[in-house]
């Protein structure tokens, strides 16, 4: 029986010292119990033999014993071997209280050295392996480390330490929820590649890891009840981009109000395309953003913004904000040079309006260009915000686009009246403009295009009804009044002696419509398309070898009675013909000789005279004759100009090719099949003569004039 009890003791001894390499340890008590089990049957195997000694003492007094035992007693009987006996059993207790005082100090102390890495979270890893290299080496065993499982243990600091992180491959799982005191997040948690579960619910972080958030391995990421969920911090880390994970997005999207991206690299608000000017986001991170459904405030302060431009994230933002009072975006620190707001909804035009009079506000903009257009404006007509601050904090306001707005009250423009170069009030509904409007000296682009519906202005005659309108802006050089119901100008309008581009495109003017004064005007570029003239105005003939660009559009009895003087324009470098019923080409158009764009579409032209090529003009690089459906129209010319547009059917081109360099040295050229045909008929190879063919039409009609599979191209 002995004997089978001094086997089982020292089988658990040899077990106890092979499995405690591996034993999972939490505590001071489960660290004494392990080292126990290994003395205990230590001590237990030497009890065992004390007792075989003693019953064979018993059984033997005469120390006559049986045989079995005969020679270990006589052995032990002796005082020599009792002697060592004693000492050996006192050494044996004595190496066991060392063993356990060992482990004991090695537990303390390696769970020091851990706790520098772990902090607070030391007594919570798993699994915990003080022990895994023998008896008596130690070691934290971050690479075995798969969860921190530190729900409700009260873990206030978990410390920054990157190298041990990196090595922390098994790393699936932490959970820090119910630690209220936990405030930090180590930045080296983005370095965990294997994450899987991340739980932070009702703890107090106020900045979370970027690269944790950019992990595409989380696959769960709690967040409840926690400052972060609602304001995420994202400052100061140098980045021109967010990027996060479909988790984290979907962790912040019910609960994110407020994004702070200050100090970073931004080039534009968080909604633009990437590698465009003024712009690092593309459209993933537009789409990325509006899933964030409670956001309503990004923080850009301190970036490098030059331009704030509506779009569908800041659209939702205006929706989410319009009954608020702050701005749906910071930008203090900014150097903003243009603001431009469009496809408004009456739902975010006070919202909108908040934010470029915020933007104006600001201590370091130099905001030149500010557009506004869209179809709502502010509950008395107005813009929804006002123009005062863009006159001052630096801001020189030199461009202001405040068209299709539907405005009946002409905005306050006299804070930035000595600064406007460009101003855009076109297609709108103003009740009183000539009156609103302040000198303007420096005004040189002036664009009243389809204003008519609310100003008489447009419609009375002449225009202007005051006088002195035109001497609120002298300096205008480009004149739009296109899209009225103007049938006269005033003669005050020759005080304008720097204009030189007016256009009066489709209006009512008639032959009487421009005043003798007209002559004291030097133009280069005169628009009167769709008018009621029936014949060209004398008055313009004193400015004709100034005249640079011509838009004739639409007026074909005025193209009928040209005067021979018309065709001496000297200059003329631009000239539309376009719907005028012509079945030929002017054979004034010869003279012209500084021509390089012609607009001919939409006439019943049947050929192109063979003179309309880049020897008579030098400078030739625009032909566009289009809406043509005379199958008979011919081109026979092989110095066409560089650019042209045949058979076009509403603006659409049919076909489009290179002609071929070696018969026709102009290159990006559209041909007619006709000229194909010609070409490849006298043995050319389609490719040669037009790249590409892949039309299947043209391949039908014209490739089987040509070699080559496939009509001469390969595809």
């Amino acid at each position: 029986m002995l004997l089978i009890e001094l086997g089982i003791d020292r089988t658990i001894f040899i077990g106890n010292v092979v499995l405690r390499g591996t034993a999972d340890s939490d505590d001071v008590f489960s660290i004494f119990s392990s080292h126990a089990s290994i003395l205990f049957p230590a001590t237990l195997t030497l009890l065992d033999l004390d007792d075989m000694f003693v019953m064979a003492r018993r059984k033997n007094p005469e120390k006559k014993i049986d045989l079995p035992y005969s020679g270990f007693t006589r052995q032990i009987n002796s005082k020599p071997a009792r002697i060592f006996l004693g000492l050996g059993t006192a050494c044996w207790a004595f190496s066991g209280v060392l063993l356990i005082f060992h482990g004991l100090n090695s537990y303390v102390v390696q769970k020091k050295i851990c706790a520098q890495y772990f902090g607070d979270a030391v007594g919570c890893l798993g699994p915990n392996l003080w022990y895994r290299d023998g008896l008596f080496q130690t070691s934290c065993a971050v690479e075995n480390i798969t969860h921190f499982d530190c729900g409700g243990k009260n873990v206030v600091d978990v410390p920054e330490n990157p190298s041990v992180y990196n090595k922390m491959e098994s790393l699936t799982t932490i959970n820090f929820s119910n630690c209220p005191n936990l405030k930090t997040v180590p930045l080296s948690f983005g370095n965990l590649t294997n994450l899987n579960y991340l739980d932070l619910s009702n703890t107090n972080p106020t900045k979370l890891p970027l690269d944790l958030l950019r992990m595409e391995s989380l696959v769960e990421i709690n967040l409840d009840n926690t400052p972060v969920s609602k304001r995420l911090d994202l400052s100061n880390l140098g980045i021109n981009r967010i990027g996060l994970s479909r988790t984290a997005i979907s962790a912040f999207s019910s609960s994110l109000t407020f994004l702070n991206l200050s100090s970073n690299n931004f080039r534009a608000d968080p909604t633009l395309r990437t590698t465009v000017p003024y712009s690092d986001f593309n459209e993933d991170y537009i789409k990325e953003l509006l899933s964030l459904t409670s956001l309503k405030q990004i923080d850009l302060s301190h970036n490098k913004v030059r331009s704030v431009k509506s779009n569908n994230l800041l659209r939702e933002l205006f929706f989410r904000n319009n009954d608020s009072d702050s701005s749906v975006l910071l930008l203090e620190g900014n150097y903003i040079e243009s603001i431009y707001m469009s496809t408004i909804v009456e739902q975010q035009v006070e919202s909108c309006g908040r934010l470029v009079e915020a933007i104006g506000n600001l201590e370091s903009p130099r905001i030149s260009y500010v557009g506004y257009t869209t179809s709502w404006h502010a509950q008395d007509g107005g813009l929804p915000f006002s123009l005062n601050a863009f006159g001052r904090n630096g801001n020189r306001l030199t461009t202001l686009n405040i068209e299709q707005t539907t405005l009946t009250k002409v905005p306050d423009l006299s804070p930035v009246a000595f600064s406007l170069e460009k101003l855009y009030l076109g297609k709108n509904q103003f009740n009183d403009l000539e009156a609103s409007l302040p000198l303007m000296p420096n005004l040189k682009h002036l664009r009243l295009d389809q204003c008519c519906v609310g100003s008489k202005s447009f419609y009375m005659s002449p225009f202007p009804q005051d006088p002195g309108f035109f001497g609120k802006i002298p300096s205008v050089n480009r004149l739009g009044l296109g899209k009225n119901k103007i049938t006269h100008l005033r003669r005050e309008i020759s005080h304008l002696r720097m204009l030189k581009n007016l256009d009066l495109d489709s209006n009512n003017i008639v032959d009487e419509g421009f005043p003798s004064s007209f002559v004291n005007l030097s133009l280069t570029a005169l628009h009167v398309d769709n008018n009621k003239l029936t014949k060209y105005p004398v008055s313009l003939q004193q400015m004709q070898n100034s005249m640079v660009r011509l838009s004739l559009n639409g007026m074909p009895t005025l193209v009928a009675t040209l005067p021979s003087w018309f065709w001496s324009a000297s200059k003329m470098s631009s000239i539309d013909l376009a719907n005028c019923s012509l079945t030929s080409v002017p054979l004034g158009l010869q003279n012209l000789t500084e021509l390089h764009h012609v607009d001919l579409g939409g006439n019943n032209l049947s050929t192109i005279p063979t003179w309309l090529n880049r020897q008579t003009f030098s400078n030739f690089e625009n032909l566009v004759v289009h809406d043509i459906y005379n199958k008979k129209f011919d081109v026979d010319n092989p110095l066409l100009p560089k650019s042209c547009f045949f058979l076009r059917k509403g603006y659409v081109d049919v076909f489009r090719n290179k002609v071929n360099k070696r018969r026709c040295t102009a290159v990006l050229c559209l041909v007619s099949p006709i000229q194909i045909e010609k070409l490849c008929s006298k043995g050319e190879f389609l490719s040669d003569c037009a790249e590409p063919c892949a039309y299947q039409y043209f391949r039908e009609t014209v490739g089987k004039y040509c070699k080559g599979a496939n009509g001469g191209y390969m595809y």
